[in-house]
């Protein structure tokens, strides 16, 4: 999004980081209110604790046809990742039934708050490394099994580009998370991890979203 749009919408937030479009956006999810965590590549906003706990994490973008498929795409994504068992946040619908909806201009999807911690990259040992990468194959091999591979439209994933004489059999080429950095992943209690922030998923080689990983290790250039 250009930075004008970012700074019209943290210009709206007041001291404790509310702001009416956020809250207009959690009360259509059945939420009193919401936070102002971020924006890049959406707005993000957590609303306000519901009855029994439950947070969401609204992603909302300008609703001008391509921001809103964005989302649709991120949401079906998640959706079937989800259903298959890949550790992926879950969407949540709006009262209205849609897994995105429009609120005063925007598009906007919500998947189920995380609760855990994420890692910096000076925060990842050994230890935390496998682990990490453990969780994202997992992701591949339960895409895999849902028969995302083979059916790229079901994910709401776009097509990878590349060398047409590299192989895309099942077992190096799939559905990808496309942006698995460590401040996409939550850990919550018992070493459980979740992947957020589905906005990347698409079709590719697994090696693709493992170099993608490691980039904050890579020297420049």
């Amino acid at each position: 999004m250009p930075v004008s749009e970012l700074v019209a919408v943290a210009r709206t937030t007041d001291e404790q980081w509310h702001s009416p479009l956020g809250d207009a956006a959690a009360r259509a999810w059945g939420h009193g209110g919401a936070v102002f965590v971020r924006s890049s590549a959406c707005h993000v906003f957590v609303t306000d604790p519901a009855p029994d706990g439950r947070r969401l994490v609204l992603r909302m973008r300008p609703d001008d046809g391509s921001g809103i498929d964005a989302l649709r795409r991120s949401a079906r994504a998640a959706s079937v990742l989800a259903a298959a068992g890949a550790p992926m946040a879950v969407p949540a619908p709006a009262l209205s039934g849609d897994l995105v909806g429009a609120v005063d201009g925007y598009a906007v999807m919500a998947l189920v708050a995380v609760e855990g911690e994420s890692w910096d990259s000076d925060e990842v040992d050994r230890d935390r490394a496998l682990r990490w990468g453990w969780t994202l194959a997992d992701l591949h091999d339960r895409a895999g099994a849902a028969d995302l591979v083979d059916d790229g439209a079901r994910a709401g994933a776009r097509q990878a580009t590349g060398p047409a004489d590299l192989p895309r059999t099942p077992e190096v080429f799939g559905v990808l998370h496309g942006d698995p950095e460590t401040d996409n992943v939550v850990w919550g209690r018992g070493g459980t991890a979740t992947f957020v922030d589905p906005d990347e998923v698409h079709r590719g080689w697994f090696a693709a979203d493992v170099a993608f990983a490691l980039r904050d290790w890579a020297p420049p250039a």
